[in-house]
């Protein structure tokens, strides 16, 4: 799945109260879009009422992708304010949705269950800052990057092009790890960094590791044909 980032437009207000969409198995990051399938009847009925309405919604990962109807201690506090840009609906009852993340926001408190889930939201400030060792780190994992697609079947060369150019610190490191094959509770602790420089850290950490495992992978598989 590909996620890429958003043309810079005029920011979206973000209203105080959302209704929250939950998320299984990935988690959206701002700035990127995502398509999702829904189906849960919830779900149907948020996207159908948040459509009517400005199209914003909550977009907040829940911890198990195997529980059907996830209570408030299931899902994670942070997630996405997000803008509906399409919504296609098939002939069975389900949606295919395509969401564009805005803002990380922090659920407060939920106000109402049914017939989906409402909350009370923040938006969670970003710390930036702009030094010799984001400017190291932003370089590195562009590198990095690249060996990573030489590597792995799954990250393609647009991908590729789309992260080199990217220039702000924070997408960057957002949008490899939301491209990257690794457990949804990983990328759910990058979302949660508000300082850009402990995500790049975080973000270099992982990302080297894969490189390191497709490299090992890669031998191993050289060497077991050599056998052969």
């Amino acid at each position: 799945m590909i996620f890429i980032p958003r043309e810079k437009k005029e920011k979206k207000p973000i209203p105080k109260q959302l209704p929250i969409l939950p998320l299984r198995g990935t988690v959206l990051f701002p700035e990127l879009i995502l398509p999702i399938m829904v189906g849960r009847k919830k779900s149907v009925k948020l996207i159908d009422d948040a459509m009517e309405g400005n199209r914003v919604i909550g977009v907040v990962t829940q911890h198990s992708s195997e529980v059907e109807d996830p209570k408030p201690n299931e899902i994670y506090r942070v997630g996405v304010a997000a803008h509906l840009v399409r919504v296609v609906r098939e002939l069975d009852g389900t949606q295919r949705v395509i969401v564009q993340g805005l803002e990380r926001i922090r659920i407060v408190r939920y106000l109402q269950a049914d017939p989906y889930y409402l909350a009370e939201v923040e938006v969670l400030p970003v710390e930036e800052t702009y030094d010799v060792e984001v400017e190291a780190l932003v370089r590195n994992l562009k590198g990095l990057f690249q060996k990573a697609v030489e590597l792995a079947p799954y990250l393609n060369n647009e991908l590729k092009n789309i992260v080199i150019n990217v220039k702000e610190p924070g997408v960057l490191a957002d949008l490899i790890v939301a491209n990257l094959n690794i457990n949804t509770s990983e990328k759910q602790e990058v979302l949660e960094l508000l300082n850009v420089k402990e995500r790049l850290n975080k973000t270099h950490f992982i990302l080297t590791r894969e490189v390191q495992i497709m490299e090992l992978g890669n031998k191993i598989q050289s060497q077991v044909k050599e056998d052969i």
